[in-house]
């Protein structure tokens, strides 16, 4: 699997919710692990590698803790504000991937974050 590839996959799982009992069968945390497996595939020498891969494990730690419902309700219980809070450390990742990898791929030439090359029959 390409490495956008799994990182999509991880932000498609993050952004689901299918809530039984409290609970979301579709688990962020699975999708944030899916997330760093794409980063951690990403070239080494790729400019703020380490960056988001820190800025996703804080998100999957985050989303790890606020998946039981017995914490996550006290938190938005208590102040919308807090709730609010706890959710941008999965938000500025998710603003991030999406802004930078399309430049990385089609504007910094990074062939291989990119699809396969699929070639064309001439016309």
């Amino acid at each position: 699997m390409l490495p956008l590839k799994a990182i999509a996959l991880g932000l498609v799982i993050v952004g689901l919710r299918a809530a039984v009992g409290g609970y979301d069968l579709v688990a962020d945390p699975l999708g944030w692990v899916l997330v760093l497996v794409g980063l951690a595939r990403l070239p080494e020498d790729l400019p703020r590698r380490g960056l988001a891969l820190g800025a996703a494990t804080l998100a999957l730690l985050t989303a790890a803790a606020l998946w039981f419902p017995a914490l996550r309700d006290p938190v938005a219980d208590a102040d919308p504000a807090l709730g609010w809070a706890t959710s941008l450390p999965q938000l500025a990742v998710l603003v991030g991937i999406t802004a930078a990898l399309p430049i990385l791929v089609l504007g910094g030439g990074i062939d291989v974050l990119g699809p396969e090359i699929i070639p064309t029959r001439p016309a």
